[in-house]
């Protein structure tokens, strides 16, 4: 596959590749935590730190993927 068909397939599929990747993160890390030896209190705490860590960093992302919008208008006086 050429580069410029990889990147177009990239582009198209962009939120998905960013919710994978969320979700990828989101459930390792979850998996860590209940793999660790803490009180179930504590747990709690880091899965909801965790959970609005990595929620917040896929949004960033996702507005950083997002391409710019030509909404802009050219003043053009009467």
């Amino acid at each position: 596959m050429s580069n410029s068909a990889s990147e177009s397939i990239l582009s198209k599929y962009r939120y998905e590749a960013l919710f994978g990747a969320w979700l990828a993160v989101t459930g390792a890390t979850f998996l860590r935590i209940r793999r660790s030896p803490y009180s179930t209190s504590l747990k709690i705490e880091q899965y909801e730190s965790i959970f609005k860590g990595t929620s917040l960093s896929a949004l960033l992302i996702g507005i950083g993927i997002t391409p710019a919008r030509q909404t802009a208008r050219r003043f053009t006086p009467n």
